[in-house]
């Protein structure tokens, strides 16, 4: 019997957190799921696979592991995925991650009552307790270019992002390694050329306390920056993938979703820099640098607030910027 869902998970290194997030996963549907575990060749091949094992022994799902024969990265190992799962969908979880109780069931009514070319929901965020990618109410996302733009930092984690398979198992990861942000390429696509579904309930908390393999990995080049997610540069790091992605799709598919996104971009970009500034001036002049280098244009808005952290350090211009940001959050909430 064929699967309507492959919750598919991605494992590099971590024994403790993938148990936790396979011990999360349940359903009164088990007949529609499979479970399927990735491994990117990581140095706890061996006690991975051991441990999957054991709990496939246990569980009444369809349960399989995939260890990868060399490091594929992040990006091709989201694509193995894709290539491997059985299932009509793929519900995507890191594997320090864990689902929200009735995550799935709520997946799958969606799912079965149309056949969305992708579904997401909001997730909460462990380590600042508070809920990502939130809006008020469930509705369809139109496929057109303000709604891509607008959705395009949705897509960021990975974890709780639904694609339907047979739409996104012909693209390429290969062009996007070591970018770090091939489900946005997916997202981008689906969106784009068919729209897609949010539900506002919750289907994922990200934990975000295991070791990550973001410049430790033989595929990432042993990027120190990409690897050191303490330094208030390591973003910069991060963004020059999404930058890339971004506009290698626009390229691919003769769009301009990245000229919508940089204005995005420039107001996200306030917090980096009051990251910074809380490092001390110098720090906050090589920051501003850095995000300067990158290829994207700085609007204004941006160029203002640099000056202001400068001039008035980052508390105070914290709270110049709740007025504006309540304004945004509303004007957004009225669009759904």
């Amino acid at each position: 019997m064929e699967k309507l869902l492959t919750i598919g998970i991605t494992s590099y290194n971590r024994t403790k957190e993938l148990k936790r997030c396979l011990e999360s996963i349940e359903t009164k549907f088990p007949e529609k799921i499979e479970i399927l575990v990735s491994e990117d060749k990581s140095p706890l091949r061996n006690e991975i696979e051991m441990l999957v094992s054991e709990f496939a022994n246990k569980t009444e799902f369809q349960v399989r592991f995939n260890s990868n024969q060399y490091n594929l990265g992040y990006d091709r190992n989201l694509k193995k995925i894709i290539n491997l799962a059985e299932g009509q969908y793929v519900f995507y979880m890191s594997d320090d991650d864990v689902l929200y109780p009735y995550a799935i069931d709520k997946t799958i009514c969606i799912l079965e009552k149309e056949k969305h070319a992708m579904v997401y929901a909001p997730f909460y965020l462990a380590i600042s307790k508070e809920m990502r990618r939130a809006y008020n109410k469930s509705y369809v996302i139109n496929n057109n270019l303000r709604y891509v733009a607008k959705h395009v930092y949705d897509s960021i984690l990975f974890s709780g992002l639904v694609f339907r398979r047979d739409l996104v198992v012909g693209l390429d990861a290969e062009p996007f390694l070591n970018k770090n942000y091939f489900q946005v390429y997916m997202f981008l696509y689906c969106i784009s050329k068919f729209g897609g579904y949010y539900m506002s309930k919750p289907t994922v908390c990200a934990m975000g306390d295991g070791e990550n393999a973001y410049g430790h990995s033989d595929s990432s080049e042993k990027n120190k920056l990409l690897a050191d997610r303490t330094s208030v540069f390591s973003n910069l790091e991060f963004h020059k993938g999404l930058i890339f992605v971004i506009k290698k799709f626009d390229e691919d598919y003769h769009m301009n979703i990245f000229g919508e996104f940089e204005k995005e971009y420039n107001l996200r970009s306030i917090v980096g820099m009051s990251n910074a500034e809380a490092n001390g001036k110098k720090t906050l002049k090589r920051y501003w640098s850095k995000m300067n280098s990158l290829n994207v244009r700085i609007n204004a808005i941006s160029r203002i607030y640099y000056i202001m952290l400068m001039v008035f350090g980052k508390n105070v211009t914290l709270n110049i910027l709740k007025i504006p940001k309540r304004v945004l959050l509303r004007s957004r909430n009225e669009t759904q």
